[in-house]
């Protein structure tokens, strides 16, 4: 349900057949970095393919004792994951029909105060600009929804940083599919702590259409 890039490497998250929250990480090493909580590339590639927003996977590990960034407890370490196949679209939407969750989940996932780090709701649509991050290019995101206030608390104009690699690529190719949209779901992750705030950002756009599989290098 969600694939981003940092420090050179890959994070997934996703939710079990039951709806429970998951976020797949490497055996931790003796000295812990940032970077240890990310996948290399080969690590999550199968049959030549990387792993992808409606895989499903299997995983063998266990759930840490204690958290080392208290909200993130979908935390997961991981010895083994496999691919087991990729859902169909139309099954893949049921099933977020079936686990989004409330406007209510969604404000304590955003406010950092709920020990959890992961939420997926269902918009209406999305609005982007593009900005400056330090020199580097930045997508930023603006919800739209009928009935609920989606902005980010922590930025100005109430938007996200973009961070599903499939979306970030097709929006900076200027490649954006114009396939009618008829539901729409975004995964909502907080990043680890930048100044005391865990910021809220966009790590997967879920359209009822299959979107390319696009690694950004």
């Amino acid at each position: 349900m969600a694939v981003t890039k940092a420090f050179g490497k890959y994070c997934i998250a996703g939710m079990t057949k039951e709806g429970k929250w998951i976020r797949p990480v490497p055996t931790p090493t003796i000295y812990p970095q940032d970077s240890d909580r990310f996948w290399c590339a080969n690590q999550i590639t199968f049959d030549g393919e990387m792993v992808q927003i409606g895989d499903i996977i299997k995983i063998a590990g266990y759930q840490p004792d204690r958290f080392r960034f208290p909200n993130h407890t979908e935390d997961f370490i991981t010895n083994t994951i496999q691919k087991v196949k990729h859902l169909q679209i139309n099954k893949l939407i049921s099933f977020l029909t079936k686990n989004a969750e409330s406007f209510q989940a969604f404000q304590n996932t955003i406010s950092g105060q709920a020990r959890r780090s992961l939420c997926i709701i269902e918009i209406n649509s999305f609005n982007f600009t593009n900005g400056d991050n330090y020199g580097e290019t930045r997508i930023n995101i603006l919800f739209n929804h009928q009935k609920y206030d989606l902005r980010n608390p922590y930025t100005a104009n109430g938007d996200y940083k973009l961070k599903d690699i499939r979306w970030e690529k097709l929006i900076s190719t200027n490649n954006i599919p114009t396939t009618q949209i008829n539901k729409m779901f975004i995964c909502l992750g907080l990043a680890t702590p930048f100044n005391n705030i865990e910021y809220p950002m966009v790590i997967g756009i879920i359209p009822d259409y299959e979107v390319p599989n696009l690694v950004a290098n």
